[in-house]
């Protein structure tokens, strides 16, 4: 078989995988191996090594940027007013509890002197890792 359509297959199919898995990396492969078949069709067949480099470059290069933009934009900075959200149980004072935000659950840390109640509008102020600190709007 010719080796534009098993990049393209391979592409294909992390592209496929994805949907199942839901990180983005094999989106990101999948989104490689067809920059690989596209560079096949445009200069012809280059040997394996050559793909396989531009393969994993693209991919690396790919994820690298993917993990940059999306676990470290928001890390330690200040939120805006978009980011608050009613408590769905109380949190005491310099505690953390497990609560829902924006539909994932997160451990929120309330580091103020004073208990957040249950269905308290709070905003988040920062983040570390999983865990977002909270204050009272």
């Amino acid at each position: 078989m010719n080796t534009i359509y098993q990049w393209a297959i391979t592409g294909i199919i992390l592209i496929a995988a994805e949907m199942l898995v839901g990180n983005f990396v094999l989106l990101l492969f999948g989104l490689a191996a067809l920059v690989v078949a596209g560079l096949q069709l445009i200069l012809g067949e280059q040997s394996l090594l050559h793909n396989s480099l531009i393969f994993a470059v693209v991919g690396v290069i790919g994820t690298l940027w993917l993990r940059k933009k999306k676990f470290f934009q928001k890390q330690g900075k200040t939120f805006s007013s978009e980011n608050e959200f009613f408590l769905d149980k109380s949190i005491s004072s310099k505690a953390a509890e497990t609560v829902k935000y924006q539909g994932t659950v997160w451990t929120a840390v309330n580091e103020n002197e004073c208990s957040l109640a249950l269905g308290q509008k709070v905003k988040v102020v920062r983040t570390e890792g999983n865990r977002i600190f909270i204050d009272k709007v």
